[in-house]
């Protein structure tokens, strides 16, 4: 079996340190858009990710709805876009995904998409934020019809590391 290449992308930060925050996801929605151009229908995950004291951001999934039941299998394909409001995906990825045509929404990134980012990612190393890693690592083994009979609006509550300032 091969890898999805979402597990391949790594954190944008290099090291891990000992301490960890706190987070839950507080909300999620589930969202079918149809292309009568294309006669498809996708589908976008939206979480709301609360850290414990701090900032909510908004975490999305989208992809193209086809015929299997599973998330990995549905996402595995290169026209899935996904999107973070965090400052660190904002201000290193968006402009990167957007190049590859799989960012959420571009239009709600403003500027971050037009600049290179030239001093926050002077390698162009196409990353996600530990939000989008998280809720990944979550979501990747259920199905679809799963996700929301479980609902994870039940506070799902995650640790991941504590970035060092």
């Amino acid at each position: 079996m091969s890898k999805h290449f979402l597990d391949d992308l790594k954190w944008s930060r290099k090291r891990d340190p000992p301490e960890v925050e706190r987070y839950e996801i507080r909300k999620n929605r589930l969202k079918l858009r149809y292309d009568p151009k294309t006669s498809s229908v996708s589908v976008a995950l939206l979480f709301d990710v609360k850290k414990e004291r701090g900032n909510q951001y908004r975490v999305v999934f989208a992809f193209p709805l086809d015929g299997t039941d599973s998330i990995k299998k549905m996402t595995a394909s290169s026209k899935t876009r996904i999107g973070c409001n965090c400052p660190d995906f904002l201000y290193r990825q968006a402009y990167l995904f957007n190049k590859t045509k799989n960012l959420y929404n571009p239009s709600s990134y403003g500027l971050a998409i037009k600049l290179p980012p030239v001093r926050t990612n002077p390698q162009y190393k196409k990353r996600i934020c530990k939000h989008l890693k998280m809720v990944w690592k979550i979501i990747r083994d259920l199905k679809l019809t799963e996700l929301y009979s479980k609902s994870l609006t039940k506070r799902v509550i995650f640790y991941v590391p504590k970035l060092r300032r």
